[in-house]
């Protein structure tokens, strides 16, 4: 199993995003939080899980369904670690700004 760590930009959206749904989607202000979970414990065990982002090929992202989010992240090998850089609204049709994917 792989260590999945959040960069701090990643903290920061994640925080944002959680109070969001928690505030404007009251028949379900979990979801966000809830998909994010899952997504780490599948991204731990698989690194490939996600598509690989083709504006930047080291970066993969991963689709949460139901809140229509992309988790993008990328492997550092020396570290043996999957770090999450970024979420982003997939029905924005583009990905983050590419200051976000370092």
């Amino acid at each position: 199993m792989t260590r999945v760590i959040l960069t701090p930009e990643a903290q920061d959206q994640a925080t944002r995003e959680l109070e969001w749904w928690y505030e404007h989607r009251p028949r379900n202000p979990f979801l966000f939080e809830d998909e994010l979970s899952a997504a780490i414990e599948v991204l731990s065990h698989n690194l490939h899980a996600g598509l690989i982002f083709a504006l930047r090929p080291q970066v993969r992202r991963y689709l949460l369904s139901g809140s229509r989010y992309h988790v993008y992240y990328r492997y550092v090998v020396d570290a043996d670690e999957l770090r999450i850089v970024s979420f982003w609204g997939a029905i924005r049709r583009r990905g983050p700004p590419s200051n976000l994917l370092r």
